[in-house]
């Protein structure tokens, strides 16, 4: 059967090639020369210009050092800072000494877009999304990241958007020069979208496209002659209340040997000096680093399992334990105090190490075993211990060079023994403390 021919039927389309809904209408005879339409790459792009933006203003802050170094003080949340990067490697976004945190986002509709190799030659879109309760800030201003290029290197300068007196949800807003560089076109134009969500929803966006540095701890485990027969346990703790997790690692005495076996060989295949540390294993837990600010997430755990410690650390505990030794021989031998004397313990020299030797041996000798298992470099306890090494040894230096400018009963000569090696063991554990990571 035949039907009765219909006129057609069009809708209108947007920018995007979208169908508009309520645009249909049926055609007309068209004529050739009533033709007056323009092209219809013509209408796209003048549909593009039409379309409702605000041009916003920004600052830019330099590089992301500078940024983080100056937010770092008298803060209540992170810092946040968004980026259509999508390398979330430390190597390229952590800051050592210094906590943010980054927004990872793409915007996926470009890869829809037909136009979308000409649109990424003028700009960059990003969409940032905030809590409801955030619209009403007043003069709301957020930090972008932009990659630019200086020569060969490529480097991150951020740029902080100022939107006025309140933010518009939904309304693109539109700034210069603030997009990813293109290494042809520069710097290119930054179209951003602000929209809002609840608060549970944004929670759940931040804790899925929110990336942490800074907050990690780190630890390491020194693996003992005791360890390698018995095997290494290491308890998780809390990084909230300190106390212990009901985590525990264990690994055993023979996996503990294979490991050190496999690593001496390579070691011994590339000519490593043997004298140094091995590096066993390395772990992370997520979820048991240092807490943000605001308490809503935290960082990782990364735990560093090691043979022994390096040579230059255990150079510094054996000189020290022996020149204390030494100390300890002197006063409980050499001088006839065992068996107390008057004559003896009038001398001034004598009650010197009487005083100073009986009252350090014991914090002297705890500190240095503590140390032992807690370097100072990559622990908080050991940082606490250094902290102590570093002051008594600093102290009883002082307490020798006024002796010796007072000229009183605590003289003790010759000078340069008495408070040169102190000055070396508080300087070296001054140097460790600073060097911390």
């Amino acid at each position: 059967m035949k039907t009765a021919p219909e006129p057609a039927t069009i809708h209108d389309v947007d920018e995007d090639d979208n169908i508009l809904l309520h645009s249909k209408r049926s055609a007309t005879r068209v004529m050739k020369e009533t033709a007056k339409s323009p092209p219809r790459t013509h209408s796209r792009i003048n549909s593009r210009t039409q379309q409702k933006c605000i041009f916003g203003k920004s600052i830019c802050r330099g590089p992301i050092e500078n940024l983080v170094k100056e937010y770092s003080l008298n803060r209540d949340r992170p810092l946040t800072i968004f980026t259509r990067s999508q390398d979330q490697s430390r190597e390229r976004n952590e800051i050592p000494g210094y906590r943010f945190r980054k927004v990872f986002f793409t915007d996926e509709t470009e890869i829809l877009n037909p136009d979308a190799i000409y649109d990424r030659g003028r700009y960059v879109r990003l969409t940032a999304f905030i809590a409801e309760r955030e619209e009403t800030h007043p003069d709301p201003r957020i930090y972008v990241e932009q990659r630019v290029y200086q020569g060969n290197r490529e480097m991150i300068m951020i740029h902080e958007l100022i939107f006025g007196d309140t933010v518009q949800v939904g309304i693109e807003y539109v700034f210069t020069a603030c997009g990813d560089e293109d290494i042809h076109l520069g710097k290119r134009d930054l179209r951003l979208t602000i929209k809002s969500l609840q608060q549970d929803m944004f929670d759940e966006y931040m804790h899925a496209c929110a990336k942490y540095y800074g907050y990690d701890r780190k630890d390491t485990v020194f693996v003992s002659q005791y360890s390698l027969s018995n095997g290494l346990t290491y308890t998780v703790r809390n990084p909230a209340s300190g106390q212990a997790s009901p985590y525990k690692v264990f690994l055993e005495a023979d996996d503990l040997r294979t490991i050190l076996d496999a690593k001496c060989k390579l070691r011994s295949a590339i000519g490593a000096v043997p004298g140094e540390g091995i590096e066993l294993l390395k772990l992370r837990f997520p979820g048991y680093g240092e807490y943000t600010e605001d308490k809503t997430d935290n960082g990782d755990l990364d735990l560093r399992i090691d043979h022994f410690q390096p040579l230059s650390v255990r150079l510094m505990y054996g000189s020290a334990l022996a020149v204390q030794g030494f100390d300890a021989f002197a006063f409980l031998f050499v001088s006839p105090i065992v068996i107390p004397n008057r004559d003896e313990l009038a001398h001034p020299l004598t009650r010197f190490w009487m005083r100073v030797t009986g009252v350090s041996f014991f914090p002297y000798v705890l500190s240095t075993w503590l140390l032992r298992d807690h370097h100072i470099r990559r622990s908080k306890v050991g940082r606490i211990v250094g902290s102590c090494f570093a002051f008594y040894n600093a102290s009883l230096a002082a307490l020798y060079t006024w002796s010796a400018l007072q000229e009183n009963e605590y003289t003790i000569q010759p000078l340069w023994y008495a408070a040169g090696w102190r000055v070396v063991w508080a300087t070296w554990a001054v140097w460790g403390l600073l060097a911390a990571p």
